[in-house]
């Protein structure tokens, strides 16, 4: 970021799937290298809980459960936001692309659910499936769609084609139409906030 005064304080964000790592303690390595192929090294260590949350991301930092505490919103915040952009004259729309690549029910439920509890109505979620995977899978996406409490903003592709998670993201976004799309993996889970402010910040 060359442009930027304080360039030394600039920071980066990344993830990795703290499913495959065991319970206790662990370490993080970043090595980044510079275009001038200078490098440097910094070490975080972490712990996998034994029984973690589907889609909780591990402690990278002491404070952040303190800041997370102090910064989230409670039920008359949600209440107050979710007023704030139903006033919006012209509310962006986003398309939510979820690849499932594999047989873990429990992680894309964490997900889908995550979306529906959203402070924010202009979404879609449209789920890509393999037409490999298991008949449990698949008929946990059909369920999706075909419940009497379904939500008629879900989606669902299935592609005999595909297998991999880019495939199943390409198979899902050739009927994307909203403003702005995101492709997220199975176990992330959205805070009720997260597209409400995204909404925001674009109309600001």
């Amino acid at each position: 970021y060359p442009l930027y005064p304080d360039v030394n304080h600039c920071g980066f964000a990344g993830s990795f799937r703290a499913v495959d790592l065991a319970p206790g303690d662990h370490e993080l390595t970043v090595r980044p290298v510079g275009l001038n192929g200078h490098t440097t090294e910094q070490s975080v260590p972490f712990t996998v809980e034994e029984q973690a949350t589907v889609g909780e991301t591990p402690h990278l930092t002491a404070h952040y459960p303190e800041w997370l505490a102090r910064n989230e919103p409670d039920a008359a915040a949600l209440t107050a936001l979710r007023d704030r952009v139903a006033a919006l004259p012209v509310p962006p729309t986003f398309d939510l692309v979820l690849p499932v690549v594999d047989d873990a029910i429990d992680r894309a439920a964490a997900t889908v659910e995550s979306v529906r509890g959203q402070a924010y109505d202009a979404w879609r979620l449209l789920v890509a499936v393999s037409g490999s995977a298991s008949d449990e899978m698949k008929e946990w996406v059909r369920a999706l769609v075909v419940n009497p409490d379904a939500d008629p903003r879900i989606g669902i592709r299935v592609d005999d084609r595909a297998s991999a998670f880019a495939e199943l993201a390409n198979t899902a976004l050739e009927v994307c139409t909203a403003d702005w799309i995101a492709v997220f993996p199975a176990g992330d889970r959205l805070a009720a906030q997260a597209l409400a402010e995204v909404a925001l910040d674009l109309l600001a």
